[in-house]
């Protein structure tokens, strides 16, 4: 597929960092609800943009995991893998992560193997890890609660209760998602050749 012209490509770069800016100045203006959904809804959409598939979960954690430059996204929930392992069809009997605190995949990934005696992981495994991201935790909680069910007044999501690299985990924010909008339009014009949306 031939890769759009510069000034196309500049110009949706450009569209992309007016459109953060007024989800910023929806925020300013006291729409605060407003802004944490649009804000939402454009990592999704930049998902999209980047992977070129459906999706709406697996377009935001990518977005976030993969192109925030902000690792926690990408850390492991305890509570949500082991309830994703134990709801899996034949569960394995692996380690349980029962300490309150978020952990690196990689770690989660080696105690499994070693766990269930395996080199590699089978794929609802997998799954069931890549379900447990902080990511998937914000979608499930904060963004999909805030499509669904908008009068909840969920404005941001609490992590405080589990540590994170030694400190106690961030709370995901209205400012924590607007950071990660910007480090995702970053990587987007950086690596601009790889990106489905300028690929026609």
């Amino acid at each position: 597929m031939p890769l759009l012209k510069p000034f196309f490509r500049t110009a949706y770069i450009a569209d992309l960092r007016t459109s953060a800016n007024n989800i910023r100045r929806i925020h300013a203006a006291g729409f605060r609800a407003e802004a944490v959904l649009l804000a939402c809804c454009l990592i999704d959409s930049l998902g999209r943009d980047i992977s070129g598939r459906r999706g709406s979960t697996s377009n935001f954690t990518t977005a976030l995991v993969l192109h925030s430059k902000e690792p926690f996204w990408g850390a492991i929930h305890p509570k949500q893998l082991n309830d994703k392992l134990a709801g899996l069809r034949n569960p394995p009997v692996p380690r349980r992560f029962g300490k309150p605190y978020f952990y690196r995949a990689s770690y989660v990934r080696k105690e499994l193997k070693k766990s269930l005696g395996v080199v590699t992981l089978p794929d609802l495994v997998e799954g069931a890890i890549s379900s447990s991201t902080a990511a998937r935790c914000v979608y499930d909680r904060l963004r999909s609660e805030q499509v669904h069910n908008y009068g909840s007044g969920l404005l941001s999501l609490d992590f405080g209760a589990h540590n994170w690299l030694n400190a106690p985990a961030p709370t995901i924010t209205f400012a924590f998602l607007l950071r990660a909008i910007a480090n995702i339009i970053q990587s987007i014009d950086a690596h601009q050749l790889t990106m489905a949306v300028f690929r026609r």
